[in-house]
């Protein structure tokens, strides 16, 4: 590996199945969700998902920028409720 960080190949593809199995009617909660936007843009079979809500784990928000904190944290983002976006970190 050269590079270091996430890349959007798989949970792109992941959203695209899901896309497929419940339509546009979704929120993403993931651990780059703040990254995934220009992704969502970007991929023509995925365009029509770039406005959905979007959120970072409540787990993993504190650990990115101020920037991503406050408009990604699970607390704030309207459709959201009051998911915390960590069930796979529980168990």
């Amino acid at each position: 590996m050269n590079t270091t960080g996430e890349k959007a190949d798989y949970p792109l593809s992941v959203l695209y199945q899901i896309k497929n199995t419940y339509g546009n009617n979704i929120a993403i909660l993931y651990d780059v969700a703040c990254k995934m936007g220009k992704g969502l843009k970007h991929t023509p079979q995925l365009s029509d998902l770039a406005n959905v809500p979007r959120a970072i784990g409540a787990f993993h928000v504190y650990g990115h920028d101020a920037p991503c904190q406050v408009p990604f944290n699970p607390k704030v983002v309207k459709g959201i409720g009051l998911v915390d976006g960590e069930d796979c970190e529980r168990y």
